[in-house]
């Protein structure tokens, strides 16, 4: 895992445009990108312990989850999805670009994310939150369902097996967030539109 970091890091900071941002009316204000992708790397399962559920997991904060909106142009983690998508060890499940304001933790409210390029919209489900309290802080909680081909209940036959990212963690604008799992991982960045941390 320590090789791959710094790899996807530098795919990221390749693709760093040299633009300068529109600024919106409100303050605080960020384009969230968040780049969700599987991987495909038998290595890393070791003897590493990580969340692994048989039965549907229930994401928290999804019942009163938005979509996210209002929807933004491509920004730099497009560039690390291509780049991600040409490598047989990684399959992209998700990608989206927003706008949106950071509010205090009260007044905010999850955004539901699902797969949008994989298989089944269904196979990635969750929500991530960001919000103000003197620093930026994001929420995140993802669940991604793999079909097994020995999930029967008396052994052969296919099941599913969740796997869970869920972690809550300080961030910077202008930084990109690793998320990291053994079988999944996301990356996520906050570009500020105007006046921010």
């Amino acid at each position: 895992m320590s090789r791959i970091i710094p790899a996807l890091l530098l795919i990221v900071a390749s693709a760093i445009p040299h633009g300068v941002l529109a600024a919106t009316d409100k303050e605080n204000t960020y384009n969230v990108e968040v780049l969700v992708f599987a991987t495909r790397l038998p290595l890393l399962d070791g003897d590493e312990l990580w969340t692994r559920e048989t039965a549907n997991a229930v994401t928290p904060g999804s019942t009163d989850a938005e979509a996210p909106s209002p929807a933004a142009p491509p920004g730099i983690l497009a560039a690390a999805s291509n780049e991600l998508a040409k490598d047989g060890r990684f399959r992209i499940l998700a990608y989206y670009s927003w706008i949106q304001a950071a509010d205090a933790k009260s007044a905010s409210k999850p955004v539901r994310l699902r797969g949008t390029q994989a298989r089944d919209a269904d196979e990635l489900t969750g929500t991530m939150r960001l919000y103000l309290s003197r620093y930026l802080h994001l929420d995140l909680n993802l669940n991604y369902e793999e079909k097994t081909a020995d999930g029967g209940l008396f052994g052969g036959g296919t099941g599913m097996i969740t796997y869970r990212i869920n972690e809550q963690r300080r961030v910077k604008s202008q930084e990109t967030h690793y998320f990291d799992h053994p079988k999944f991982g996301a990356l996520i960045r906050l570009t500020p539109l105007t006046t921010g941390r």
